[in-house]
Order: C-alpha cells, then structure tokens, then sequence
C-alpha cells in the first residue's frame, strides 16, 4: 500500500507541544513557545504556522513552521523554525523514510522555505536537496561546566571571550519582552550580515 498525507491542518496548540515533548531529537528553538516568542517580537513580521499532518498510515506529525511576511504581506516564506533555528518534523514515533520524503514534497509545495536541519536528527540526510546549501554547526553540550565548553574553543575564540569581557560585555537571561525585542533586532541585523 503506497503511503500518502490523508491530512493537512493547523496544529493545535496542544498538538504542537505533544509532539515537541515527546520527540526524542526537539530542540527549544522547535517549541511553540519559541515561535510565539519570535512572533511577539517580530512587529508583525512573523506568525506561527504550525502544520498537523497525517498520513494513510494513521502516523502523524507537526511541522513548527513559522511564516516570514514581507512588503506589507505580500510576499510570504516559510521557515522550518523562527529565527532560524534548527527545524525537524516532530512525532512521537520514529517516522520512516517515505514518512520524510512525503512531508519533503508537502513542504516543497508551499513554496520558499528556509530549513537548517537538526544536526543531532539522524534523519536529516533523508532532506537532502538539489538547492541546499551546507553550514557548518557548533553544538554546545549544556551538561558540562561553562570552564569545560571554553576549554574546548580555539584560542581565538577565548581571547574574544576574554577581550569582551574587559570591555564590559556581560550576559545575563531575558526576563522581559524588551530584552526579546533588543535581541530580535540584532539577530536580524547579525542575519543580514550572514546573507
């Protein structure tokens, strides 16, 4: 029996943060809770967009998407995650590869679309595209002390760490919408900058 998508929605809410809880691969930056941040911030830029998709198999998936407007909405594309995060298809079940190629093509339909894969899915070769480009990816792995993670960056990098903060640079969490703002500015000037 040849696998199809039976259905194509928008995602709940709730079905969006079943889905990201219980994939094993989710990272924060594929949350609802991390797209409506961006969305809040965005000036009315950004939207959720979230798909519900199932398929003649009754498996199912969310796709965090996020939609980007521009020229005062009329032009429109798609992000696999807000601000340019990591994006993957989110299901509690390991989705098989004609799972992934299905959802490719659904997502192909919509048009423009930017998608960083998650390096830690191991399905993310299963999207590999003739228009893709590659990035490389850093990955820092929380479980250990700050003093351990700068041990292992260049020498280059631990100067600049070291030259900002002689320089008053100091990090500390968000704990407003205006702090959100601030760094959405800068992200997107920093993006600009990246092409």
């Amino acid at each position: 029996m040849t696998l199809t998508i039976s259905e194509v929605r928008p995602a709940s809410g709730q079905e969006w943060d079943e889905a990201w809880s219980s994939s094993p691969t989710a990272t924060f930056s594929m949350s609802r809770h991390w797209a409506e941040l961006w969305a809040s911030v965005s000036e009315g830029t950004l939207a959720t967009s979230a798909k519900h998709v199932r398929f003649s198999d009754g498996q199912s998936a969310v796709l965090p998407l996020v939609v980007a407007r521009q020229h005062k909405g009329l032009l429109r594309d798609f992000e696999m995650c807000a601000a340019g995060g990591y994006g993957a298809p989110l299901a509690s079940a390991e989705l098989s590869p004609e799972h992934h190629r299905r959802l490719v093509a659904y997502l192909l339909s919509l048009g423009d679309i930017a998608w960083l894969t998650n390096p830690v899915d191991g399905s993310a070769n299963l999207y590999v595209l003739s228009d893709a480009r590659s990035q490389p990816t850093h990955l820092l792995h929380l479980n250990e002390s700050m003093s351990y993670v700068l041990k292992r960056w260049s020498k280059g990098a631990r100067a600049a760490v070291k030259q900002a903060q002689r320089a008053g640079v100091t990090v500390r969490l968000a704990n407003c919408v205006q702090d959100w703002r601030l760094y959405y500015a800068v992200y997107q000037e920093s993006r600009k900058r990246w092409g």
